[in-house]
């Protein structure tokens, strides 16, 4: 009896390390699975970048003011005019990503195993990138739903919607997504070209045109004003088309020649202004101003 009772414990000690064992590997699967879709989706913001920056390129909006190349890898730092900074990739991504492209008519497409596919709305309608009527175009965002799915978005991420195509679920072992399948400097370090992978097209952005237009405050770029009250400071325009002023607590009002900071009543603080200067050329530059009320 003693032995049939030593012979069912170690069954038992034996079920028990097994399952013990089995829910470790389960486990690990699973902890294994969801750092690769962390990584993926770090893979995506980079590539969303990519789009944002392309279609600027595109519509000749941006310049590069620095960059830098890694020797190990090959990959690409940019600077962009607008103050965003974006890596380009080297290699080709996988057959699968979906790839976006601007076509000759300005309207937004993809590949996808070799296939061709035009966006689209809801009613069917083609997605430009090009300003229209006065509004901008439009720039698509990719992501991959829970289930995999591959989605876009047509509204700054508001709403998505599945993608079609070959490969419409997203694998968590791609390569990293570039919209570029190369980078090519000129000799005289002047001009960036970038050949698009789905494409094979080009597109070429200048290299450092700084001095060409921009707007400086007289004093610097920290500026104090008190709640309740303004400041005005004297700045100085070269070649600048248009200020657009990004979203802030702060009054702000650009004249030719002046820049006024208003300071609501009860506010206080550090805030940083994002002044975007487009250039007659249509290139854009990032102003930033450090403000502190008191």
């Amino acid at each position: 009896m003693k032995k049939l009772l030593y012979l069912f414990i170690t069954c038992l000690s034996f079920i028990a390390f097994s399952s013990c064992d089995d829910r470790d590997e389960i486990r690990n699967d699973i902890n294994d699975l969801n750092s690769r879709l962390d990584a993926l989706d770090a893979q995506i913001d980079a590539y969303n970048k990519q789009i944002v920056a392309y279609q600027d390129m595109v519509l000749g909006q941006v310049y590069i003011k620095d960059y830098s190349r890694d020797e190990k890898t090959g990959n690409y730092v940019l600077t962009l005019s607008d103050g965003t900074a974006v890596t380009v990739y080297s290699g080709n991504p996988d057959d699968e990503i979906p790839q976006m492209y601007i076509a000759d008519d300005g309207t937004w497409h993809y590949t996808q195993d070799g296939a061709d596919y035009v966006l689209t709305d809801d009613a069917g309608n083609t997605i430009t990138a090009w300003p229209v009527d006065g509004k901008d175009g439009v720039t698509p965002q990719i992501s991959v739903d829970a289930e995999g799915y591959w989605l876009v978005s047509m509204d700054g991420g508001a709403t998505w919607e599945r993608l079609g195509g070959t490969n419409p679920i997203a694998s968590p072992d791609m390569m990293l997504p570039s919209i570029f399948q190369s980078v090519t400097v000129s000799e005289d370090g002047k001009s960036m070209t970038f050949v698009v992978a789905s494409t094979g097209n080009s597109v070429t952005v200048p290299v450092g045109v700084d001095n060409s237009f921009g707007l400086e405050l007289t004093g610097g770029n920290l500026v104090t004003v008190v709640a309740g009250a303004s400041v005005d400071i004297s700045i100085t325009q070269t070649n600048v088309k248009e200020i657009v002023i990004e979203s802030t607590p702060l009054q702000v009002e650009v004249t030719e020649t002046n820049l006024k900071v208003t300071a609501p009543a009860g506010l206080s603080g550090s805030y940083t202004l994002y002044l975007k200067v487009f250039s007659a050329e249509g290139y854009c530059k990032l102003v930033t101003v450090n403000v502190t009320v008191r």
